[in-house]
């Protein structure tokens, strides 16, 4: 057996199933994302056998293949894993119950590497401020401070300049600097 990290490996090898109700059952979990891509299909001439494309990892070219259906079937019921059989899917310091907080110091520490320090979150106006060199939250028309109360469909910001200039001659404005609360202008309607 495969000896890693101290501990032997133990391969389970299931039994023959006694009938195709219960492989049918097992196939069936495939149906939602199929095991082979039709685009991976090269030919099926009915019933006596299937040839399809892969990548041979040994040369790095394309292969062909081809299988009976029984060959096929058996290779897929391989990878289906008995009822309430438990799967690991990362071992070692990649596993989720002990990836942060045990095995992954002693990997930096290992490599000679230090503890990365944790990303700092970055807020919605702090994105733009670095993206746009704007603050999104700045009052277009007077330059104070908006509190975000709720979004109003009407004009834009070009649009909103224009009525600024007209001297605030339409009520949709009015509405919308009173919900925006601007902070410099307080318009009443």
């Amino acid at each position: 057996m495969l000896k890693a990290g101290g501990k032997y490996w133990h391969v389970y090898m299931s039994k023959k199933t006694a009938g195709g109700r219960n492989t049918a059952r097992y196939l069936g979990r495939y149906l939602k994302k199929p095991p082979i891509a039709a685009s991976r299909l090269a030919h099926y001439n009915g019933g006596a056998s299937l040839s399809f494309r892969y990548l041979d990892h040994k040369t790095g070219e394309t292969a062909t293949e081809t299988l009976t259906q029984r060959e096929l079937v058996a290779r897929l019921k391989q990878h289906i894993p008995e009822k309430f059989f438990k799967m690991v899917r990362y071992f070692g310091f990649l596993a989720n119950r002990v990836c942060g907080e045990k095995k992954l110091p002693q990997v930096y520490r290992a490599l000679g590497m230090d503890k990365p320090e944790p990303v700092a979150k970055v807020c919605y106006a702090q994105m733009v401020k670095q993206f746009l060199s704007r603050d999104p939250f700045e009052c277009v028309l007077c330059g104070g401070r908006m509190v975000y109360r709720r979004a109003i469909a009407g004009l834009n910001v070009s649009g909103l300049k224009k009525k600024k200039r007209a001297g605030y001659q339409s009520a949709e404005v009015y509405a919308g600097l009173t919900q925006a609360k601007c902070a410099r202008e307080s318009v009443q309607v």
